[in-house]
This record gives C-alpha cells, structure tokens and sequence, in this order.
C-alpha cells in the first residue's frame, strides 16, 4: 500500500468479518468464503471502480468478485484455487492432519508457528518471520474447508 500510495494512488485494505478492525462475529469458525465474497463485493461496489488484489485466500475471493462484476481488474497473487487444494505431500498432509477437527467442525483455527514456518513463510527470511507471524490471525474452519474441496467455483 504505502508503494502505491507514494505514486499516487489511492489504497484500501479490506478487513474481511471476524478480522482486524472489523466488527467482531460470534463463530469465526462457521464463517463462510460466501460471507467474505459479500463483504468484499459490498465495499468494492461502495468504493467505484477497483483493482482488486488477492493472495492466497483473498486471491481466490478477488477471482469470484471479478466474476460477478465488482471489480474492474484483479492482481492476484498465490491464489487459493477454485478447484480445491489436493495433498501433494506425506509433510503438507501431516501439519494439515492437525486442523482436520476445526476444518471439519467449522471451528476457529489458529495456525502454529512452526507450521506456518514450513508451509506459509518458508520463502521469508528468518529474521522477519517473527514479525510477519505475530499479523497472523484466526480464521474460519468452514472457509478453509471450502477452499479445500473447492467449494467455491469461479467461471
């Protein structure tokens, strides 16, 4: 933000419910990527005309925004897929395995630092990990389902 912000350009982050400033829910587990494709869709069509960008996540919620007209243009980066996220690994399956009760029962998840160590910043320098984890926040277990089995398609 503050890149385009010093050559002029006017930026927004988006707090999805349940997040940051947002107003608080009371089940961040049960929220759905359906809850946060309205939330986002709300204030791109409040905002105008938008350039979107999602990564992870937010880059699969940007995609289906996009779809339904409410962005101009999308930059996405490290999309979540629509078509689901299959297990390539015996690793990736056996840190996932751990979730797998607040996946299934919509409940809040709260990623542990070593895990997010070897599947989310491993390309991050380990001198700003602790910075860059201590942003780390919950998130909804039906939402991380959804993205797993691809319940969320995007034409």
């Amino acid at each position: 933000m503050t890149y385009f912000a010093e050559r002029g350009r006017t930026t927004y982050a988006l707090d999805l419910r349940g997040h940051g400033a947002s107003a608080p829910v009371a089940d961040l587990g049960r929220v759905s990527l359906g809850d946060y494709i309205d939330d986002t869709v709300h204030a791109t069509r409040a905002l105008g005309s938008v350039v979107l960008v999602g990564h992870s996540m937010g880059g699969l919620i940007a995609q289906k925004v996009a779809e339904l007209g409410a962005a101009s243009r999308v930059v996405l980066v490290s999309p979540a897929p629509p078509r689901g996220i299959p297990l390539f690994s015996m690793r990736l399956a056996a840190r996932q395995a751990r979730y797998l009760p607040a996946l299934l029962r919509s409940r809040e998840i709260r990623v542990r630092r070593a895990d997010a160590d070897a599947l989310m910043m491993n390309g991050i320098p380990r001198d700003e990990r602790e910075s860059v984890f201590a942003q780390f926040q919950p998130d909804s277990g039906r939402g991380g389902r959804e993205i797993m089995l691809g319940a969320v398609g995007v034409d």
